[in-house]
């Protein structure tokens, strides 16, 4: 075909490919059954406007449907899970939900507080059901009540990014609230690639293991953020906590400080989105 892309013709069909694959992750509600209809009938439909010479027509028509093939690519990748997926287990039941459960996982993210307790995001690798573990995918977010003699400000003292951690919980499928216009908290979860949340009594009921299963890069982002805190401490010091927190939202994502009348405040002007994570906000 004529044109800029006619001596490079497979550049398009990737750049769509690409394209596919990377809107697959803002789709949640879907027909997947009615997407590979809606790519089979962009391919008839390029076939068509070819017969009729019609090669605009046909070029868009198949682009169209590279990109939907993207779209069931990405979307079979990221709903698809293994045998070992706690997907699968919960399917299974082969693990009891509302009891105690011992179990083995990595911190996957950095540890964040809420009312005083640490939220902790583990990448799972078992659990411990009888006499024997059974190995696992996936991730829980872990609620640790903060122990007396800690300061819950400070989580990262007790836990942090890349331990590997053992002990046990009481686990249970995410919920969504029951007020009008509530967040998707269990799409927002699964967003993240998080299907069980759980409940820990004491972080004393944790264990930290040898070895250390986080990457370089993170940990790097990780050093960044605390930098930026340590940067933002003065004005804490000097009464503006208020400012400090407002700054750390921005910046970062880090809404741990911000109290209830500034939330509303934000929320009440139409502007609390300013606050909430985006692509902005290091990692």
């Amino acid at each position: 075909m004529p044109g800029r892309w006619g001596n490079i013709p497979f550049l398009p069909c990737l750049l769509c490919l690409a394209a596919g694959i990377l809107t697959s992750q803002f789709v949640v509600d879907y027909s997947f059954a009615g997407l590979v209809l809606a790519g089979v009938m962009l391919l008839a439909a390029g076939f068509l406007a070819l017969q009729r010479d019609r090669l605009r027509v046909a070029l868009f028509a198949a682009l169209g449907s590279v990109s939907l093939c993207g779209t069931l690519l990405g979307i079979s990748d990221r709903d698809s899970y293994s045998e070992l997926d706690v997907r699968m287990h919960l399917r299974r039941h082969a693990f009891s939900l509302d009891e105690i459960v011992l179990f083995d996982g990595c911190i996957a993210e950095e540890v964040e507080t809420l009312e005083g307790d640490h939220l902790v995001t583990v990448e799972l690798h078992g659990f411990r059901t009888g006499n024997h573990w059974l190995r696992c995918t996936g991730r829980a977010l872990l609620r640790v009540a903060a122990g007396p003699d800690e300061d819950p400000r400070m989580p990262t003292g007790v836990l942090k990014y890349g331990d590997r951690i053992r002990g046990s919980a009481v686990f249970h499928l995410p919920r969504n609230f029951q007020n009008p216009g509530a967040v998707d908290r269990v799409g927002l979860l699964a967003r993240r690639g998080i299907f069980l949340v759980g409940r820990v009594k004491s972080v004393r009921l944790l264990e930290v293991l040898p070895g250390d299963c986080g990457t370089s890069w993170k940990r790097a982002a990780i050093r960044a953020r605390e930098a930026l805190r340590l940067r933002l401490q003065p004005l804490v010091e000097d009464g503006r906590k208020t400012q400090a927190a407002v700054l750390l939202s921005l910046l970062i994502g880090d809404q741990n400080g911000l109290n209830t009348s500034t939330r509303e405040a934000f929320q009440n002007a139409g502007t609390y989105h300013v606050l909430v994570v985006s692509g902005l906000h290091v990692v």
